[in-house]
């Protein structure tokens, strides 16, 4: 397949392997996706969000408005036109190799991997919230962990949206009563396991 973003063309092969046996001795690990933090594993690992288009936010939209303001069919707008696109470009791919590097990670080193089937169409309709789930990647991530999985040998195992995990404890097991939003740390009263919120 060919494809082009920005000023750049790409070509991709679509090739079959055959999938290799689940190894054993690798851990299972839980991620939470989020949008302060890309992930928040179970294992008390925290991975970064580059929050990408946060930070190219306003270049892009001083870049938006040159565009509009230059004459249509000029060769001042078709040059205005390139830049944009290469900044979304530059945005996507640093958004895009955070999550290749994670996934990577996740896959090569873990059995079993357990993520919550998010519903992102839904969450995007919260237009408060929409800017910042699309620069976190929530369903490339997913898309990603699909393939690599299954090149490694890993299982990806999605979580029901709707399965009270926030409201259990991951070390004992624990049903838990639901905590106001703004409390980040939670600490069992049953067996005094403490973590934050994500990795509990």
């Amino acid at each position: 397949m060919i494809s082009r973003q920005a000023d750049k063309w790409f070509i991709s092969v679509k090739y079959e392997i055959e999938k290799p046996p689940i190894l054993a001795d690798r851990q299972t690990i839980g991620v939470d996706i989020g949008i302060k933090e890309l992930a928040v594993c179970s294992n008390g690992e925290v991975f970064e969000n580059p929050k990408a288009y946060r930070h190219k936010s306003k270049r892009m939209k001083r870049l938006q408005r040159s565009v509009s303001r230059k004459l249509k069919g000029s060769n001042n707008r078709k040059k205005a036109v390139r830049k944009l696109a290469k900044l979304h470009a530059k945005v996507s791919n640093i958004r895009k190799d955070s999550i290749h590097k994670l996934t990577y990670y996740l896959a090569k080193n873990h059995s079993i991997i357990k993520i919550e089937d998010l519903h992102v169409k839904t969450f995007l309709k919260n237009h408060k919230l929409a800017g910042a789930i699309a620069d976190c990647g929530m369903y490339e991530f997913k898309r990603q962990l699909e393939y690599k999985t299954e090149k490694f040998g890993s299982e990806l195992i999605l979580v029901d949206r709707f399965f009270p995990s926030s409201h259990i404890c991951s070390n004992c097991g624990n049903h838990r009563h639901k905590m106001p939003l703004k409390n980040r740390v939670y600490i069992c009263p049953d067996c005094g396991y403490k973590a934050d919120i994500p990795v509990s």
